[in-house]
């Protein structure tokens, strides 16, 4: 008769069983089983590590589990952080400090467990300096707060993209953003929207006495790229020609031609030019105009 026998199985072995007939005492061998041992698994659940709010990071080794002969099947939790929590090496967002645990089948047998904490860094909180204006040509400092290291871009009109106050000098409207790094490697950002704006203005009066006010003819703007003032008598002589920006902006006509003193009087000055965004230079929509020259 047949019957069922429970054997507790250790090691690869074959078991064999022998059909009897106990009524003339004679036996065959009826049939072999070879049986394999499932080896233990060896679980990876990667090692324990830190990352910024908001990254992600991967966890599980390479691979997650071996050993086994048979099939693997995974559940990780907690499952609120994670892209799928039965993949082998699931993804993790956490947004503080999570201990993941994976529980691992191989098929049947009994599970084996694992675990991997993941600490979240908070973010740095990077500022910047206040949004403004400047003439094209001019500079200013802009800086940034709240980080150990910066980077700036675009690296376009800035003295130093790695500074945490760098000089800046667009000629065109310009956003810098800066991105700031902390000792633990995570990032911010903050920005400064710089205004690049054309200024012009032609006195019609200046006085060459000695006084030390007034002295010099000049004109006074910004984002002027280049520019030809000209300055003519009433006959229309030039007595004095420039198109030397640096010059006009800070130096100016002193009011003599060929070294000699003029006498006091109207003149008559014209310009041509632009700016740098390419605007043609005008004031108060002309390009001439008078000047009094009072001694």
């Amino acid at each position: 008769n047949a019957s069922a026998v429970k054997i507790e199985i250790t090691s690869n072995d074959t078991i064999w069983a022998q059909k009897s007939n106990s009524i003339i005492g004679c036996s065959a061998l009826y049939d072999t089983l070879i049986v394999t041992a499932n080896p233990p698994t060896v679980l990876q659940a990667s090692a324990n590590r830190s990352i910024c709010l908001g990254d992600t990071t991967r966890l599980g080794g390479m691979p997650t589990a071996s050993g086994a002969l048979l099939p693997y099947s995974y559940a990780w939790s907690p499952k609120n952080s994670l892209d799928d929590s039965t993949s082998a090496n699931p993804i993790a967002k956490p947004d503080q400090l999570t201990q993941y645990q994976v529980i691992v089948r191989a098929g049947t047998c009994k599970p084996d467990t694992a675990s991997v904490t993941i600490d979240v860094y908070s973010l740095p909180v990077v500022e910047a300096s206040r949004d403004t204006s400047i003439g094209a040509g001019e500079s200013l400092s802009i800086s940034a707060s709240g980080a150990a290291t910066y980077l700036w871009t675009p690296g376009i009109g800035i003295s130093n993209t790695g500074a945490a106050a760098p000089i800046v000098f667009p000629i065109e409207n310009t956003i810098y953003q800066v991105t700031g790094t902390d000792i633990n490697g995570c990032k911010d950002t903050a920005s400064v929207f710089i205004t690049v704006k054309n200024n012009l203005f032609i006195p019609n009066l200046f006085t060459p006495d000695g006084n030390g006010t007034n002295e010099t003819f000049k004109i006074f703007g910004s984002g002027i790229k280049e520019i030809k003032l000209s300055v003519y008598n009433r006959y229309g002589e030039l007595l004095f020609e420039s198109s030397d920006v640096d010059e006009l902006l800070r130096k100016g006509w002193d009011g003599t031609c060929k070294g000699a003193a003029l006498i006091g009087g109207t003149y008559v000055w014209t310009m041509e030019g632009k700016f740098f965004d390419g605007t043609e230079l005008s004031y108060q929509g002309k390009k001439s105009g008078t000047v009094v020259l009072k001694r």
